[in-house]
């Protein structure tokens, strides 16, 4: 309590075209397992951007835009 976590996501690399996303979550991965993660980000487009790539993959995403609204989620 008090001094936070920092996470490093580490993606690899991927030369697929950008269509990707209007393609429908993949079967038999995450999307059925309803994982839930919380992301905290102060900048309102990231985290946008970050919550849609996350449930493009299926985990169901609770945003956050301070810690304090973190914690009250």
């Amino acid at each position: 309590p008090g001094e936070g976590s920092c996470f490093r996501v580490c993606l690899p690399a991927s030369h697929e075209s950008a269509t990707l996303l209007a393609d429908p979550a993949p079967q038999g991965g995450v999307a059925e397992r309803k994982q839930t993660v919380l992301v905290v980000e102060d900048e309102p487009s990231l985290l946008r951007l970050t919550a849609r790539f996350l449930e493009h993959f299926g985990y169901e995403v609770k945003t956050a835009l301070s810690p304090v609204e973190a914690l009250e989620r």
